[in-house]
């Protein structure tokens, strides 16, 4: 007896010369090998030879991470699961080629076994004890089955017969009568991710070509290093709790073919921030209940038809919908509460908006409406305080009348209504399309010419987009006149050109950076930059007058005979058109006082220059082709 206890920790001491150190990954220890690029799988670290937590099913990965590098598991050590009685099934991965001595040893509960063909080594009693294997499933060549199992009789199957396969570490399940597989929830628990996972449309098997048309129940539960999921078209099933417990899931998108999802499919999934939903029955924010507060960007694909009652109420952070040119109807309170909503474009294909669709969308600034609605429910954008552009494309005015109070709580003096210009009289003449007017009682509605009044081709819909918009940004180019004067007379008069680039701080003022150069004359040149603040006068017009106002510095050059730099102090005016939706003509007249030592110098371009206007990014999603 002391000579095998002896022989026993010899064992013992070789096997651990072989490792350089344990860790821990998802319950299971593990022991780098001296090739520095695989793992052993061994006992659990309070030395019990044995793991009292494990119970079920046991699944062990092909592959492990750990701080940040990869290792493949390539063998199960000696008594790694020796006597863990809860143990009912082991899969074993195609990357292990080798079983220790008694790595299963009196595993008396264990009765299914998977062993992949991969595995040339199966050490000494490494399955005794374990009386009650009943199904094992073998690609190993000539093994002794007698001798490996000596204590049960299992009925043996080959994988290419079996109903269950792994495949990269996925494990699926044939269906019956068809060549279809669900993905299951076995292999999953243990396999690592990398952020996005993309679920194979088919996969193959011995020669053999599946569909993956269910993703089964609980198959990714409580994977919290999944964030984005690509389910593709050939699913038509997702199981209950899938994806349940994912609290890293920042996308999904679902595709029109799937016809079930199943109860709590994505229960706990609290940080979904983007849907992709090509799926009338399923255009829900009630299917990712928990992401209702997280949701910021929806894409509603051709394949929805309706937006249904409460569809996405409540989703207070969403700030940007795609709706396609297919949807017809926006169900009652569909978008209720969604207060980070700044753009709405309503397709042309919609005929009816219900009842209070857009109630209390507080952060709504503005909307388009398309040329098909012919109804606006009672309290439809009640409460949307923050409108400021409203564009309704329909020829005849939807009728609509105080007591609906579609538009309660907003400042109809601050909203700008554009419409057809054949419908003017029927706007002008209509209940409370008429009520959009100004303080002074100058009518503000504005008839829009043909490039903005309808540009639905294919499914488009067209926003004219204000200049003076917050965000907004603009490049260009300036050509100048330049009469230099010191002391009083004009010393010079230099021909130039500059580039420049604009922010929108907000409505009344921008920044500009301006770099330019001006051409010699009588052998001195210019090289000049500024940063001036724009204060525009009239906000709501498409000519902005505007004040300059900002500082810069004038780099002079006197051919060969030497240069000089000088800090300016800049003052003028400005007067922008809008040529196009997004291009703008200047023409600036601007007074530069430069701080120099002995006279007093300054200059004063005269400018014409052309920008183009960027659309912030809602606005360009808006304009995109849905």
């Amino acid at each position: 007896m002391k000579l095998i206890k002896v022989f026993s920790i010899l064992i013992c001491m070789l096997f651990v010369a072989n490792m350089v150190y344990a860790f821990e990954i998802d319950g299971l220890y593990y022991a780098k090998n001296k090739s520095g690029n695989s793992v052993t799988v061994i006992s659990d670290s309070e030395g019990s030879r044995s793991y009292p937590s494990i119970e079920g099913d046991l699944n062990i990965p092909p592959q492990v991470k750990y701080k940040g590098k990869t290792y493949k598991v390539t063998a199960i050590g000696y008594q790694a699961f020796y006597g863990c009685g809860g143990l009912e099934s082991v899969t074993i991965p195609g990357s292990v080629t080798s079983i220790g001595k008694e790595a299963f040893r009196n595993c008396s509960g264990l009765t299914s076994v998977l062993i992949p063909s991969s595995v040339t080594t199966i050490g000494r009693d490494a399955f005794k004890g374990c009386a009650n294997i009943s199904y094992l499933r073998c690609d190993v060549e000539g093994l002794d089955i007698a001798n490996c199992f000596p204590d049960s009789k299992p009925v043996v199957i080959k994988s290419s017969d079996a109903t269950d396969f792994e495949v990269d570490g996925i494990l699926y399940r044939r269906n019956k009568g068809d060549n279809s597989v669900v993905l299951t929830n076995g292999t999953i628990a243990k396999r690592q991710f990398d952020g996005t996972f993309a679920i194979p449309s088919e996969v193959e098997y011995y020669g053999k070509t599946f569909a993956v048309t269910e993703i089964g129940d609980s198959a990714f539960y409580g994977r919290k290093d999944l964030t984005s999921v690509v389910i593709p078209n050939t699913v038509k099933s997702i199981g209950k709790e899938a994806f349940g417990g994912c609290s890293g899931l920042k996308s999904v998108k679902i595709s029109q073919f799937l016809t079930t999802i199943g109860n709590n499919a994505f229960n706990d999934c609290d940080n979904i921030r983007s849907l992709d939903i090509d799926n009338n029955q399923f255009a829900s924010i009630s299917y990712f209940d928990d992401s209702r507060t997280s949701l910021e960007n929806l894409i509603l694909g051709d394949a929805v038809t309706e937006i249904g009652k409460n569809a996405f109420y409540g989703c207070k952070n969403l700030k940007w919908v795609n709706m396609p040119n297919t949807v017809t109807t926006i169900g009652k309170n569909a978008f209720y509460g969604c207060s980070k909503l700044e753009l709405v474009v309503i397709p042309n294909s919609v005929t009816k908006i219900d009842e209070s669709a857009f109630y209390d969308c507080s952060g709504l600034k503005s909307v388009t409406i398309g040329t098909s609605v012919k109804e606006l429910g009672k309290n439809v954008f009640n409460g949307c305080s923050s409108l400021e552009s409203l564009t309704n494309l329909s020829e005849t005015p939807q009728e609509i009348y105080d007591y609906d109070n579609v538009f309660e709580m907003v400042d109809l003096s601050q909203c700008q209504l554009r419409y057809p210009p054949q419908s003017a009289t029927a706007y002008t003449t209509s209940p409370v399309w008429k009520d959009f007017i100004n303080d002074s009682g100058k009518r503000r509605s504005d008839r829009w010419s043909s490039d903005t009044r309808n540009n639905n081709r294919g499914s488009r819909t067209h926003i004219d987009v204000p200049h003076n918009q917050k965000g907004m940004l603009g490049a260009g180019v300036n050509l100048s006149f330049t009469p230099y004067f010191v002391g009083g007379s004009n010393a010079l008069n230099n021909i130039g050109i500059s580039a420049k680039v604009q922010y929108n701080f907000s409505k009344v003022t921008r920044g500009e950076l301006k770099l330019g150069y001006d051409f010699a004359d009588s052998g001195m040149s210019l090289f000049n930059g500024s940063f001036n603040f724009h204060f525009n006068l009239n906000t709501k017009s498409k000519v902005f007058v505007y004040p300059i106002l900002g500082v810069g510095f004038c780099h002079m050059s006197f051919g060969g005979f030497g240069s000089s730099t000088k800090l300016m102090l800049n003052g003028g005016l400005g007067v922008e058109f809008k040529v196009w939706n997004e291009l703008a003509m200047s023409v600036e007249t601007c007074y530069q006082h430069l701080f120099v030592d002995e006279d007093y110098n300054w200059r004063l371009p005269v400018s014409v220059g052309l920008t183009y206007k960027f659309t912030s990014i809602a606005q360009k999603q808006a304009n995109a082709k849905r």
